[in-house]
């Protein structure tokens, strides 16, 4: 995998777990302010056929975002200690 394309795929997952904390947030929030139209909401979107595939896409990037994140790190960090050597 290139640094472009790594990086891509960072700033891609980060992207898809903010949004999907906005979007669950923004339906978690019916529940309290509406529960009847928050059930509704729920059953529609538990019918949905695309569901698993996004719930897997997820949590891809929930595991590539801090994997990917952490071997920059070390890889930045790597090349401090090589320059200050």
């Amino acid at each position: 995998m290139t640094s472009l394309s790594r990086s891509l795929v960072l700033a891609g997952s980060g992207l898809a777990l903010v949004l999907f904390l906005v979007l669950h947030l923004g339906g978690v929030s019916l529940a309290l302010l509406d529960p009847l139209r928050f059930e509704a909401f729920a059953t529609w979107l538990h019918g949905r056929l695309w569901l698993p595939l996004a719930e897997v896409l997820l949590a891809l990037a929930l595991l590539a975002h801090p994997l990917l994140a952490l071997g920059r790190w070390l890889q930045n960090r790597t090349r401090v200690g090589a320059s200050a050597a």
